[in-house]
């Protein structure tokens, strides 16, 4: 007796459910029955009878076939055999294995879709395993190459694939576009180095397509595929797979695909639902990761555009202010000196229309930089009333212009926590509205505390008896670029973002903004601030008369010629820099550096006093990296170094006084402010 039959007798001992040992002709060689005897028992005897007398003829053919495809390809044949009886039909799951050149052996087991429990459990845990990997891991990569890993021991697959629907580039074919896989250590040739990692669907699996796309899974047997399958599939030494598809946003995106090279698998109906329940999950966690990546380029792009409208706006910023220097510098000089009353009256509207322009660009900058987030403010506990009275001088001098009244009540001291620069800006616009709307009457500031909402208040009211602001309306001017007269017949100039600023202010000093107004009798505009000192009691309000407010200007002494400060003047400008020894002629002996280079040969070789340092110097190094070497430079340690840019924002303004610069005013430069400052540090040195 051969091994192999040897082999196949030592089989029939240990193995349950019905075992046949057959010949070639579909004889009974041997036979064990386990609990199926009935079948077997004839008067005589089993042996030797044929399958179509102890079953009937429907099994004898299955047998047989699978018997002759087991012989010719010399390898394990699975399948499964139906045996029907006039009350009963019978499945079995079958395995047919060669003895000889004359006889196999088929193993039956009866054929059932369920599972143990405990087998249950071992896929309810894996399947927990692997969603808890997939929910956790942020890297899809990671996520997916883990729970590869879990469910190859869980479910005892060899190979795991998961395929993308994709279009070829060239082509325009719907592709599966192989995007991870896992393999089992016993498996050889992964399906990227086959060269197998992207397939097209037709003409081959078109099938396949129309049934995943129907969101129904495949199961298959190698052996029962068309050859152009079968022949992919023999590649990768596939005996059987089950293809769940993967939907993203219910959208056939791809499938996940199981597979065994050992064995013609019959896939059982508990592991399917559990590897279809395990699909849905990758179809969530993709989506997960697809949104986050949309969100991730969504972010860039918009801090890209961010960058880029900083970056224009901030180049927009100093080209207008450059040349606004000479703009408003000039024909201020000219007003002054100018004899003729027609000639100087057209100086005085070139002012006019420069400053109007200014006002312009500086509300685009300040509107920028609150949507960017990036205005800096620090709160502090400040005392607003003499904050207010500074505020209000320029203001009384445009409302006496046009003759109008202005009046100022205040109670006791008011505090409030704020940001002084953006509180004087707020109310700016506010005072400067009531101005420019305002033709007849008066306006009247005044302040209270109130109690609202649970908590003081510090009120700062603006009154007019402009136009009014019609009820539909009182909404519509806090939003951009709005008013009430727009469009071609609007009745007064101005940008619309006065308001809009106004109200991002007071927000950010966590205050709020109301406006009182009715059509033709005035509008009111309240500033709430909280207040920093609860408790406070009203007392009576008193007059400010508009005389109390201190002239601030300052007036330039009569210092002797020979002891004039020298200034150095670092500016590439040639009219800029001619404006400035213009407005320093009597206060300083000038001397002047077109660029970097030369500013700092020039303090090498000289002492100066106080250096004016433009920023933006063209070709070379800027003012900034100027500022650094010449602090450098023995003598100028403790030297004022005063930054004159177009540059206004306020990261720009951080960035030029960490480089070292001590003092920091905008272009266009404006005469006094400059001449107050050179004074005080004369004052000081």
């Amino acid at each position: 007796m051969t091994e192999r039959i040897k082999a196949a007798q030592d089989i029939m001992e240990v193995v349950p459910d019905i075992l046949l040992w057959i010949d070639d002709r579909g004889h009974l060689i041997d036979f064990h029955p386990n609990n199926h005897a009935f079948l077997f028992d004839r008067e005589g005897g089993s042996i030797g009878l044929s399958l179509e007398e102890i079953f009937n003829k429907e099994v004898c053919d299955q047998m047989l076939q699978m018997g002759r495809d087991c012989r010719n390809q010399k390898r394990l044949r699975t399948g499964q055999i139906i045996f029907r009886t006039e009350k009963s039909v019978s499945k079995f799951d079958c395995r047919i294995t060669p003895v000889n050149e004359d006889s196999f052996v088929a193993s039956w087991r009866e054929s059932t879709n369920q599972i143990s429990e405990s087998r249950k459990s071992e896929l309810i845990r894996g399947n927990g395993k692997v969603t808890h990997v997939l929910l956790t891991e942020s890297s899809l990569e990671d996520a997916v190459s883990k729970s590869f890993r879990i469910l190859g021991k869980t479910y005892g697959a060899d190979r795991i694939m998961l395929f993308r629907n994709q279009t070829d580039p060239v082509s325009g074919d719907l592709i599966m576009q192989l995007q991870f896989e896992w393999s089992h250590t016993d498996v050889h040739h992964r399906m990227e180095s086959l060269q197998l990692s992207s397939i097209p669907y037709n003409p081959d699996f078109s099938l396949f397509y129309e049934s995943l796309e129907n969101n129904t899974h495949i199961i298959a047997l190698t052996e029962d595929l068309p050859p152009e399958i079968k022949m992919v599939l023999n590649r990768i030494n596939l005996q059987s797979v089950i293809i769940m598809p993967v939907c993203v946003r219910n959208n056939f995106w791809g499938f996940l695909g199981f597979g065994d090279c050992k064995t013609p698998r019959i896939w059982k109906e508990d592991e399917v639902t559990a590897i279809k329940a395990i699909s849905l999950v990758f179809g969530a966690v993709i989506q997960k990761h697809q949104d986050q990546e949309d969100l991730t380029i969504a972010r860039l792009q918009a801090e890209e555009s961010d960058r880029l409208k900083s970056s224009i706006l901030a180049n927009i910023n100093h080209e207008l202010r450059t040349p606004m220097t000479g703009i408003l510098g000039f024909s201020e000089i000219l007003s002054e000196q100018l004899a003729d009353e027609d000639t100087r009256q057209m100086a005085e509207n070139i002012q006019v229309s420069g400053r109007r322009l200014l006002s312009t660009l500086n509300s685009m900058i300040e509107l920028s930089q609150f949507e960017a987030k990036k205005a800096l403010f620090k709160l502090m506990e400040t005392k607003l009333n003499e904050l207010i009275l500074l505020t209000c001088e320029p203001h009384l001098e445009k409302a006496k212009e046009k003759m109008l009244g202005f009046e100022i009540y205040m109670y006791e001291s008011i505090f409030s926590y704020i940001d002084e620069k953006l509180f004087i800006q707020l109310l700016n616009h506010i005072l400067e509205n009531a101005v420019k709307f305002t033709q007849t009457g008066k306006i009247v500031l005044e302040t209270t505390n109130r109690w609202d909402e649970g908590k003081p208040w510090s009120c700062i009211s603006i009154i007019d008896t402009g136009p009014g602001i019609p009820k539909g309306f009182h909404e519509v001017i806090f939003e951009e670029f709005r008013q009430v007269s727009e469009g071609y017949n609007r009745s007064f100039e101005g940008s619309g973002l006065g308001l809009t600023l106004s109200k991002k202010i007071v927000e950010l000093m966590n205050g709020k903004l109301t406006v009182v107004s009715k059509e033709g009798l005035g509008s009111t505009f309240t500033i709430w601030l909280p207040s920093s000192q609860p408790g406070i009691s009203e007392l009576r309000p008193f007059t400010q008369e508009r005389d109390f407010i201190p002239d601030l200007a300052f007036s330039p002494g009569s210092k002797p010629v020979h002891d004039l400060p020298s200034v150095l003047v670092v500016e590439d400008n040639q009219l800029n820099s001619e404006l400035i020894l213009i407005y320093l002629r009597s206060q300083c002996s000038c001397e002047m550096a077109q660029n970097g280079e030369a500013a700092v040969r020039m303090a090498m070789n000289k002492q100066y006093e106080i250096i004016l340092m433009d920023i933006n110097l063209g070709s070379g190094i800027d003012g900034m990296e100027a500022t650094r070497q010449i602090l450098k430079i023995p003598g100028y340690k403790d030297t004022p170094i005063v930054a004159v840019t177009g540059y206004t924002m306020d990261s720009d303004r951080e960035k030029i006084l960490a480089a070292g610069c001590t003092h920091y005013l905008t272009k266009p430069i404006d005469k006094c402010e400059l001449s107050s400052l050179i004074a005080c540090l004369v004052a000081k040195s």
